[in-house]
């Protein structure tokens, strides 16, 4: 999916989740997650239910994978990067 991604034009960076040894601060210490300014720090976002899809459904090589659903949310993510990013 990263190279999908830098296949569109971004630039990706894949995290090995594990070669952490400390997870990076993701919000400032106390955050008051009511307080707009914290839950809109990096762009805004949507939450939707794929209905029909079950965990892991995006990956082309899932045993779950659905097709539709995962093109759909592909353009969704893209248009949202576009809009956030440029």
């Amino acid at each position: 999916m990263g190279k999908r991604l830098a296949e569109s034009g971004y630039a990706v960076l894949v995290v090995n989740p594990f070669y952490r040894t400390k997870k990076a601060p993701t919000a400032p210490p106390n955050p008051d997650f009511e307080d707009p300014a914290t839950r809109d720090a990096l762009f805004p976002a949507s939450v939707e239910v794929f209905e029909g899809t079950m965990h892991g459904w995006c990956p082309p090589d899932a045993h779950v994978y659905n097709r539709d659903a995962a093109e759909k949310a592909w353009g969704e993510l893209l248009t949202l990067l576009k809009s956030a990013l440029g």
